[in-house]
């Protein structure tokens, strides 16, 4: 891992000159960038990308949502810049909202909107589920929810109606 602290990347170029920092969390250490900073009425966007994404998926996004407030965009662990564990436990879907609820943690970060992107839509909704009082707003992208059972039990749909997740994304910016 090397966080580029705000210089263009030699591969990526310009548009990828983020200041790199790294959270150390169960099962390996993530990368992620930030910018911008939350406040009073200002949210913390959580940009999740789905795989084999990372946070380079978000580069163009990044500094318009920074002026809204606090934006992190996190590679999840085998992705991007992130550690890339070999045990299959690392990428189960409650392992990835555990690590999802340890980073917001790590953050101190309240008023979350995870804006989620592909296969990080699974994570980002047991994330958001599982810690309501947290959210401020969901925003998916380009992704889908399985319709089997997961670990937080029943069907997602189930899960979804019985917290009222429709309310969380009305909550939305």
């Amino acid at each position: 891992m090397s966080p580029r602290n705000g210089r263009p990347d030699r591969v990526l170029g310009p548009d990828y000159a983020f200041e790199g920092k790294v959270a150390r969390l169960s099962g390996g250490d993530v990368h992620y960038v930030e910018q911008g900073a939350a406040g009073w009425r200002k949210p913390t966007f959580l940009l999740l990308p789905g795989a084999p994404a990372w946070s380079y998926l978000w580069r163009r996004v990044i500094p318009s949502l920074a002026r809204l407030g606090r934006v992190v965009a996190p590679d999840p662990l085998g992705q991007g810049r992130s550690d890339h564990p070999t045990e299959a436990a690392a990428y189960s879907l409650d392992a990835r909202a555990r690590r999802v609820r340890d980073l917001v943690d790590e953050l101190g970060a309240e008023r979350v909107i995870p804006v989620l992107h592909g296969t990080s839509v699974a994570d980002g909704l047991a994330f958001a589920i599982r810690n309501q009082d947290r959210i401020h707003g969901v925003v998916v992208t380009n992704g889908w929810v399985p319709g089997g059972a997961m670990p937080m039990g029943g069907k997602v749909s189930k899960a979804m109606g019985r917290t009222g997740l429709a309310t969380l994304v009305d909550k939305a910016l």
